[in-house]
């Protein structure tokens, strides 16, 4: 089959995640929640509205136009996929998919339900799906392999499949740059960036740098109204036992600390925060912010800050909503495998 059938048949994919009914949703999402207690039917909700709006024929083909129309030769490329968030590998999922080689998939415990999902309703609008991607348990023999995992297990892969056309990708975090003059709407939209999916997602900001004196006040002020009426991250009880654990270790520790009431703040060094906690670091001017940031970028996925600054940087509010571009570990996915031999 040809590009351009692959393409409609994720278009109208699009399409049909666009149209769920109320009752779909709370059928399918709750088969997903009971196997994963973190994939909050709102969690859910909004990672498929997101596939949704990306799942349209005029956004395929303008990103697929920089590319061959044609690779060389059709291979088996095998997917490890990660599970923190939902869904969250369907971008090298569908990328594979359009390449037109053949794509085997290793599920992860935590997200092996929704991507079967997804799968299921592409079969249903294009048959020959089943000749091109299968789910294994075990992933060998394949002629290029795609990873997403940890540092630890990044060991594993490397071992495994280094000898093989890869790409294998490592922890990463986000990071937030505030300079205290943020609009009351900034944020309010720079919550999205923290609490979606209760921080669970490389995308999500675990570290922010603000200037010294900030006053952390009516930055939580207006996040509490967020983080009660939009995403009732206390309401969740996994993500109240974090907080709580978190906030007995601080206090037994004499650990100095800000505590917004559902949210942890803590001065570090450190890039990747504990759940529920969210590290801040002081600057003195905005030039060490940028060089920090440029000597840490191997380790970040996103830096979110006003796109008028003088950084590559994402708008707040935006960190949950990636183009087709907006590859992970900025490793273009398309161009690896259209460059397979």
């Amino acid at each position: 089959m040809s590009i351009t059938s692959r393409m409609q048949a994720l278009a109208t994919l699009g399409e049909r995640l666009a149209n769920l009914s109320e009752s779909d949703k709370t059928a399918i999402y709750h088969q997903a929640y009971i196997r994963n207690n973190w994939f909050t039917h709102e969690n859910i909700d909004f990672a498929v509205s997101e596939w949704a709006s990306l799942l349209q024929l005029p956004a395929i083909e303008a990103w697929l136009s920089a590319y061959p129309a044609e690779r060389a030769s059709r291979k088996e490329v095998g997917l490890i996929m990660a599970g923190n968030i939902p869904l969250v590998g369907m971008h090298d999922f569908f990328s594979v998919f359009l390449s037109g080689h053949c794509l085997r998939v290793r599920l992860s415990s935590k997200d092996n339900f929704l991507p079967r999902w997804i799968f299921s309703q592409l079969c249903e609008i294009y048959p020959a799906a089943k000749e091109q991607i299968f789910f294994e348990d075990v992933l060998k023999g394949a002629d290029a392999f795609i990873a997403t995992g940890s540092n630890n297990s990044s060991r594993y892969f490397d071992y495994y499949f280094g000898q093989y056309p890869s790409i294998i990708r490592r922890n990463r975090t986000s990071v937030a740059v505030l300079t205290g003059k943020e609009s009351e709407n900034e944020l309010c939209t720079f919550a999205e960036d923290i609490f979606r999916y209760f921080g669970l997602g490389c995308r999500n900001v675990s570290k922010i740098y603000v200037p010294e004196g900030y006053d952390f006040e009516p930055l939580f002020s207006i996040w509490h109204q967020e983080a009660e009426q939009n995403f009732k991250i206390l309401a969740h009880n996994k993500y109240a036992n974090n907080y709580d654990y978190n906030k007995a270790i601080m206090l037994m520790n004499q650990d100095p600390h800000l505590d917004s009431g559902f949210l942890l703040c803590k001065e570090s060094k450190d890039l990747i925060s504990p759940m529920a906690v969210l590290y801040y670091e002081y600057y003195k001017t905005y030039n060490s912010v940028l060089l920090n940031i440029e000597n840490i970028k191997s380790q970040l996925q996103c830096v979110i800050t006003n796109p008028e600054t003088k950084i590559n940087a994402i708008p707040f509010g935006k960190a949950q909503k990636p183009s087709w571009t907006d590859y992970a570990d900025n490793i273009d996915t398309m161009k690896f495998l259209m460059q397979l031999e």
